[in-house]
């Protein structure tokens, strides 16, 4: 009998697997219990990519690596957990529990823009904004805008959340940031870290950025910065337009000097759209309590009273106006004034005016008793 024909490759293919090792797989431990192995890992501050897919920090336990494990468990280390909280906490709304694991990572993340550096981003954005630190949250805000617009240039835009906010990247204006700042002593704060983001910034800058800067330079009493800032402001987008007129009547009821601008913004006022009919109720209500004339006075009050019945959201904006419309009603000793402090505390007792209202009752309640 004659022995079968020798068949070269398959000598070949099998000297082959004798003389090479089966390619190392690494192995990644899932915080959720599962198991992902794949040939060698690739990872960054981003994330890790096994077998194409792309796992982030805050997913994993722990790897085992044929190589870089050192590196990796440096990095895992420093990342892994901030990043895990940071997630779990906005999807669970839970905002003022960001900050400390958000500014632990933000230095690593800053000049990345990945889907990644978003969530931190808009962690330390939300958590700021919990916590009534309003002016310390544009500059989150400002890199949440440019890598949101990197993502979607490059195709790469976060899978949609519940806590991913609502903003225009042409306009630059998100409805979760009104452009009214109320702590003078935090914005100057706030301002040089504000100027150093616009820097950074990606040409061309959304116009709506010039104006929440332009806004929070004139809270910090940095007038000159804020007149170069609005004069560059591009003239693109309707909405920031609108919010250009209005802060001229800002300015001149700051100054004390209602005018033009605020008669104009009266007459303009329902034409406007969402967010800038908030901030335009805001402004031409506190110029028109400022008049010795009673009755501009009860439309003023009628003026501030539409954003907490409109734009119940914007939690500081809406306090702010119901604390104004108090004091207002005060002075004119109408007994509706008790009905708008309720609703000042019931509605938004963690608020920066709720506190100063309160601080404002208890000293009077302490004249009061004060020997003549």
């Amino acid at each position: 009998m004659r022995p079968a024909a020798t068949r070269p490759w398959l000598i070949a293919a099998c000297a082959l697997a004798l003389a090479t090792p089966a390619a190392a797989q690494d192995r990644l431990l899932l915080r959720g219990g599962g198991v992902r192995t794949g040939p060698r890992v690739a990872f960054n501050e981003d994330g890790v990519t096994l077998g194409g897919e792309f796992v982030g920090w805050e997913e994993i336990r722990a790897a085992t690596l044929a190589a870089e494990q050192d590196r990796f468990d440096q990095m895992l280390a420093t990342l892994g957990e901030p990043l895990f909280q940071i997630r779990r906490r906005l999807e669970q709304e839970n905002y003022a529990e960001i900050a400390e694991p958000a500014e632990a990572v933000l230095s690593r993340f800053a000049q990345r823009r990945s889907a990644t550096a978003y969530m931190v981003f808009q962690g330390l954005m939300r958590a700021r904004l919990a916590s009534n630190q309003t002016e310390l949250a544009l500059e989150p805000y400002f890199l949440c805008l440019d890598c949101l617009r990197d993502l979607k240039k490059n195709l790469k835009q976060p899978k949609p959340a519940k806590w991913q906010m609502q903003l225009n990247t042409d306009s630059g204006l998100a409805k979760e940031l009104i452009p009214v700042w109320f702590d003078a002593k935090s914005a100057k704060a706030a301002w040089p870290r504000v100027r150093k983001a616009i820097d950074g910034l990606e040409k061309p800058i959304p116009p709506g950025v010039y104006v929440y800067a332009a806004t929070l330079a004139l809270a910090a009493g940095e007038a000159v910065a804020a007149d170069e800032l609005l004069k560059q402001t591009p003239k693109t987008e309707a909405a920031v337009n609108d919010l250009l007129q209005v802060v001229e009547a800002q300015r001149e009821v700051q100054a004390g000097k209602p005018g033009p601008a605020l008669d104009a913004l009266e007459k303009q006022i329902d034409r406007y759209r969402d967010p800038v009919k908030a901030v335009a109720y805001y402004w031409l209500g506190l110029g028109l309590i400022a008049s010795a004339d009673t009755q501009k006075k009860k439309a003023g009050v009628l003026q501030l009273l539409h954003v907490p019945a409109l734009y119940r959201d914007s939690e500081e904006l809406a306090a702010a106006s119901l604390y104004h419309a108090v004091k207002t009603l005060e002075t004119l000793q109408d007994l509706r004034s008790g009905a708008v402090g309720e609703e000042l505390f019931s509605t938004y007792p963690g608020s920066q005016h709720a506190a100063k209202r309160k601080a404002e009752i208890q000293a009077g309640k302490k004249d009061a008793t004060m020997p003549p």
